[in-house]
């Protein structure tokens, strides 16, 4: 949502660039097995999303994808790894 409707606008920058952090696109089925299906679909949507929004904004803005070799320890590492329980929503 960010990258069609920022503020202010990256086409306005003088080198626009959006950055995603998200895997690259890889269908093994290791991946599904290691991270749930939910949380890998989620994360190949976010891939894909760049694909797609450096098609549409060629030329304008340029997208690109990061993913680390090695794993960060944020939130939802460790509630993958079991460590911690996702909040309920209220």
């Amino acid at each position: 949502m960010q990258a069609t409707h920022p503020n202010p606008s990256p086409t306005k920058a003088e080198n626009p660039h959006v950055l995603n952090l998200s895997p690259p696109l890889d269908l093994d089925p290791r991946w599904f097995k290691l991270g749930g299906v939910a949380y890998t679909m989620a994360k190949y949507n976010m891939s894909m999303c760049a694909v797609g929004m450096a098609e549409e904004f060629r030329g304008q803005v340029a997208f690109n994808c990061l993913w680390p070799r090695t794993a960060i320890a944020t939130a939802a590492v460790k509630m993958l790894a079991g460590e911690v329980r996702p909040e309920p929503r209220a």
